[in-house]
């Protein structure tokens, strides 16, 4: 007997976690107010393009929630140029995380250093 994967009886079982992923950019500036000795222009308010990746477990494999509505969500809440002010990575990706309750979020500065928050 041939077994659907979409049957809600088989994602019952013993089945591997399951998460949407949405991957976006953000162009945003921020400052750190308190940067190390040799790191003093960070006080400044700079600009980069946020790279952000997102985790939202699901628990049915077909689109409980749309991947696209997710994102615009996303967007739309930061709109064309976010003001992240004194926030780091870390804490710009932990308030993501908490308003939208997802699993997982990345945030890097112009895709190379940044931090990552887990639920």
């Amino acid at each position: 007997m041939r077994t659907n994967i979409a049957n809600e009886e088989y994602q019952g079982g013993n089945v591997s976690k399951t998460f949407i992923v949405v991957q976006l950019e953000i162009q945003g500036f921020h400052n750190w107010p308190d940067a190390f000795r040799g790191l003093e222009y960070l006080r400044q308010r700079h600009r980069h393009i946020f790279k952000v990746t997102i985790k939202k477990e699901v628990k049915r494999l077909d689109r409980e929630i749309e991947i696209i509505t997710l994102r615009n969500t996303v967007v739309e809440f930061y709109g064309n140029s976010a003001e992240f002010e004194d926030r780091s990575c870390e804490r710009i990706a932990d308030e993501m995380l908490k308003r939208w309750d997802f699993d997982y979020v990345q945030v890097l500065e112009d895709g190379e250093n940044g931090a990552e928050v887990y639920k």
